[in-house]
């Protein structure tokens, strides 16, 4: 996860400079014009220094390409949230039409900023953690979750999920739906090949991966369309190389791919 400081000057109609006592949640939004970027809506926030139109800001935007930009610091009041103002970390978001749904990208980076400050600051997602600013005045903001209560609670657990997985160590994780790995930085491989201690792997669309015969197509795992050449991926449940693609030797034999 990326994010660029962009801090907004301290002026009494943006960012006031004021240090919060307490922190006790992230407060979701979204931004009202839709199709707008997150440097657009930064700078209208930064001009208000000048325009003295209104009394706004927030801590974080998110872009429709899942880009951050960070507009004050995290233990700095922000003009966002109202009477929640003084306990909460303000998140807005774009998103590109009038039903407020977010793009996958801005959902990605989303979920992850909301886990790595809730991880910060010791926040329970699905316990008061997180909140929309409309539990605090009944406006329809984040326009998608207040529509949609069900994709909040979804929202919440992704979050829970994505804090879980933060305090795992990075390598191979294993789940009731099969085995997937890890990087560094917490993201996994999808619909890709991935070179592992000297074995290559096949992960599918959901990032498991996969054994025994499939097809891949250049981009995609087991494609719809039934394109692709055939691949055998060792299928020897438990074993040392499950997963591990085969090859063909020059004499025809075949065994488990090994890479130098």
């Amino acid at each position: 996860m990326n994010i660029e400081k962009q801090y907004l000057t301290i002026s009494n109609y943006n960012r006031p400079g004021t240090k919060r006592a307490r922190t006790t949640a992230v407060a979701c939004h979204y931004i009202g014009n839709p199709g707008t970027s997150a440097q657009a809506n930064r700078n209208y926030f930064e001009n208000l220094k000048d325009t003295h139109t209104t009394k706004a800001s927030c801590h974080y935007i998110i872009g429709l390409d899942g880009e951050i930009l960070q507009l004050i610091p995290e233990d700095e009041i922000s003009w966002c949230t109202n009477q929640a103002n003084s306990y909460t970390i303000s998140i807005e978001a774009c998103h590109p039409d009038s039903t407020g749904q977010f793009t996958d990208a801005t959902y990605k980076s989303y979920v992850a900023l909301c886990a790595d400050i809730c991880q910060r600051w010791g926040l329970d997602p699905q316990n008061g953690g997180l909140i929309r600013h409309y539990d605090v005045t009944k406006k329809v903001c984040p326009k998608w979750f207040v529509d949609h209560p069900e994709a909040w609670t979804q929202f919440k657990r992704d979050v829970q999920a994505a804090m879980a997985v933060a305090q795992q160590e990075p390598g191979w994780q294993h789940t009731d739906i099969g085995w997937w790995y890890m990087y560094d930085d917490g993201t996994y491989p999808a619909n890709k090949w991935e070179l592992i201690n000297h074995h290559w792997y096949l992960f599918n669309k959901d990032g498991y991966m996969v054994t025994g015969w499939h097809r891949w197509d250049g981009q995609t795992c087991d494609p719809a369309d039934g394109s692709g050449d055939w691949y055998f991926l060792d299928n020897t449940a438990g074993g040392p190389y499950e997963g591990a693609c085969w090859h063909t030797r020059e004499n025809g034999a075949q065994e488990i791919w090994y890479v130098e």
